[in-house]
């Protein structure tokens, strides 16, 4: 077992390598120059042209990944692409403390999910009960998570009225329970 672990681990720094490798060539051979689309207008050749330079974007592929790939490493991940263009560890930094507690509520609200689902159908064995929820796993493995997560944050909040949308957002410091009336659907 430990062996596994430790194999699965070793593999993680490589994975990471070539996925960041894939993205990064994918985004550069799509059509169109990211300096344009970071202008937000339209601009002159020579404006474009500028902006290249300032953000790097003249230099060939395997140099621009080189560069972002040694700063990644050291923890600077360039700047935004959005003007005023702040650093992304800035937006990372944000948003972190959000992404936690989501992850943290979505583990805890599977767990007991799946282990009460799991318990109900082992003592309802073959039963109408045994099927359906069966059926509903399936279902709920089946549909991509992104689906799930906007039909559970639309449907309760816009048609029924149920929890407040996110430009309502409250801390879990500020007020726990309007918090979690919002980060449970998508959990």
């Amino acid at each position: 077992m430990w062996a596994y672990m430790i194999r699965r681990l070793l593999v993680i720094p490589f994975m990471l390598l070539g996925m960041s490798l894939l993205v990064f060539l994918l985004l550069f051979i799509k059509p169109g120059s990211a300096a344009f689309a970071t202008s937000g207008q339209i601009i002159n050749p020579d404006q474009i042209k500028a902006l290249e330079v300032e953000l790097g974007l003249d230099k060939p592929w395997y140099e621009q990944y080189g560069n972002w790939l040694g700063n990644a490493v050291q923890g600077d991940f360039g700047k935004s692409l959005r003007a005023p263009r702040p650093p992304v560890t800035d937006d990372i930094k944000e948003r972190i403390g959000n992404t936690i507690e989501l992850g943290i509520l979505t583990v805890l609200l599977s767990a007991v999910l799946g282990i009460s689902i799991g318990a109900l159908s082992a003592v309802r064995r073959n039963s109408w009960i045994d099927y359906f929820l069966r059926m509903i796993s399936i279902l709920g493995i089946s549909v991509p998570n992104f689906w799930t997560a906007t039909l559970l944050i639309v449907l309760p909040a816009m048609w029924w009225g149920w929890t407040p949308l996110a430009n309502e957002f409250h801390t879990f410091q500020d007020d726990p329970l309007k918090n979690l009336a919002i980060v449970i659907w998508p959990a």
